[in-house]
């Protein structure tokens, strides 16, 4: 049988579909060598690595919201409309924003990633091309849809909860795709590493969308995984209780929703919101090694593995960070805009530590 099929969609910043990928593909390989009979092997010797990319399509309009001689209004309505209150909230969102951020460099490549996603038509284009990607990649793996699987991060969890939204139910419209069926197209396991799709929400609530695991979802396996020091994760989070609302009593009994939470950190720099940061720790690349690869390290192994990367822990620098957000656990940060203020209180801390916050 031919591999399995794995979709990655990257967060916010400036990624292409290779950069991504090897992102991704590096991340792993440092998981796989912590372990004995694993050093040096490749996700791709396990699965099909296809990466989305969507911030090329953020790019032109970035270059028109550079120019400040023209009044933000004016630059905003340069942008197609997709929602009716769109002007009202992204005026308020972009000017707030701009009075804080505008100096840094970052506002162009990352923030407005975020508000071009959630205020404008153009998050639909990313949309659109993510679900012909899954639609693709349903229609041909071999061994059923069970076989195929995604993963995004960061801004790219909106991006994936929102299109399955709207390709996995008749409700909704995505381009001129067919909609996908929760029955016979069912995916193997989505993957939502550092999520945003709740403070990102828009035509549907997170709560109440196709997007969950079981019966009516469109996936058998949905992880979620939430490093407690990454403060992207903070605002509105998304944490679904066994109440039978979401997903039945029987599904989150036989673990189909699993939401993983870490702690530790490798990274020198204290980038806890990193992919390949998330993917160093245990309890999240076992997870996907198992649901995805399926790869299930012995006892032994994973006792080793652990060892490993226990020795590679940064006690002190988890402690500075911890120290270093207390001041935003006292703000209200429900928002977009909380969201962006906290990911530059985590750029500011990396920078501040000699490191690069690209993610």
């Amino acid at each position: 049988m031919t591999k399995p099929k794995l979709i990655i969609v990257h967060g916010m910043g400036q990624h292409s579909a290779d950069s991504f990928k090897k992102e991704f593909i590096d991340g792993c390989r440092w998981a796989f060598d912590l372990y004995p009979g694993f050093f040096g092997k490749s996700p791709e010797e396990y699965a099909d690595i296809i990466p989305v990319a969507y911030n090329d399509i953020f790019d032109d309009h970035r270059e028109r919201m550079a120019d400040r001689a023209i009044p933000i209004d004016e630059r905003l309505k340069a942008i197609p409309d997709m929602h009716g209150n769109f002007l009202t909230e992204a005026i308020g969102a972009f000017t707030e924003l701009e009075s804080t951020l505008n100096n840094d460099k970052f506002f162009k490549t990352h923030w407005l990633d975020v508000l071009f996603y959630r205020f404008t038509s153009l998050g639909e284009v990313a949309r659109v091309r993510l679900g012909e990607q899954i639609s693709h990649e349903v229609g041909v793996v071999n061994g059923g849809s069970k076989r195929v699987h995604v993963i995004g991060h960061s801004l790219g969890t909106a991006v994936v909860h929102d299109c399955l939204a709207k390709l996995y139910d008749d409700d909704y419209v995505l381009g001129d795709l067919d909609n996908l069926s929760d029955v016979l197209h069912k995916l193997g396991s989505v993957h939502m590493i550092a999520n945003t799709s709740r403070v990102l929400q828009s035509f549907v609530n997170v709560n109440k969308s196709v997007v969950k695991p079981g019966p009516s979802g469109c996936t058998f396996y949905y992880r979620e995984y939430r490093h407690i020091l990454d403060p992207i994760t903070w605002p509105k989070s998304f944490d679904p209780t066994d109440n039978g609302g979401w997903i039945s009593n029987d599904s989150w009994f036989f673990k189909r929703y699993e939401l993983i939470r870490t702690s530790s950190i490798t990274n020198e720099h204290g980038n806890t919101h990193s992919i390949q940061h998330y993917l160093a720790n245990p309890l999240v690349h076992q997870q996907i090694f198992k649901k995805i690869f399926d790869i299930e390290f012995t006892d032994d192994q994973k006792t080793e593995g652990h060892e490993k990367y226990v020795g590679l822990t940064l006690e002190g620098v988890a402690e500075d960070l911890s120290d270093a957000l207390e001041d935003l656990k006292k703000v209200d940060i429900e928002s977009i805009q909380g969201l962006i203020e906290s990911a530059k209180s985590l750029k500011d801390f990396v920078e501040h530590l000699g490191g690069e916050y690209n993610v």
